[in-house]
């Protein structure tokens, strides 16, 4: 390979195709992008420990269905090739009924509900414990915890996922 004049040559004539390493961040907003404007919600992206796959998850209201899914990944497929986003597998699917929550609105839409919670660092001596949302106030949650309630900041937290309801009392 050659540099002449600012141009770059590869001995068989071709121009050589530069690759660039896309910040995660930036890939996770063009998702979000993506799929905001197909009208769906982005609960997740996973890249799993192996960093060949991705996976994607996504809400609606009323729920997610198998051609939603495929509709998001089309889509996703595209927009990926474009931002040189180099993966051997995508899949797109629904948070299902344990699902993440990470952004104010999540803990606001579901107020009332079951949570388990992890944080970065530990808040009352607990690095993880379960409760219910009380409330949302500003970039802090409000959970009851065995009877008393606990205020966390959403920025604290490593993780949160609803606790899905066993069964139906009639």
């Amino acid at each position: 390979m050659s540099a002449n004049e600012g141009h770059w040559e590869v001995e068989d004539g071709r121009e050589p195709i530069f690759f660039y390493r896309v910040k995660w961040v930036d890939v996770r907003e063009k998702i979000k992008e993506s799929v905001g404007g197909m009208g769906f919600d982005l609960v997740d992206v996973e890249r799993p420990i192996n960093g060949k796959g991705l996976k994607v998850f996504i809400d609606k209201e009323g729920g997610v269905s198998i051609d939603d899914c495929v509709r998001v990944s089309t889509q996703l497929n595209r927009v990926l090739e474009v931002e040189q986003v180099s993966f051997d597998q995508l899949e797109v699917s629904s948070p299902g009924e344990d699902r993440r929550l990470s952004e104010v609105g999540d803990f606001q839409r579901f107020l009332g509900s079951k949570i388990q919670l992890k944080f970065r660092d530990p808040i009352d001596g607990l690095k993880k414990f379960r409760g219910i949302i009380s409330k949302v106030e500003g970039n802090n949650l409000v959970v009851a915890v065995d009877g008393t309630e606990k205020q966390v900041a959403i920025g604290s937290i490593e993780m949160a996922r609803l606790i899905p309801v066993q069964g139906v009392e009639i």
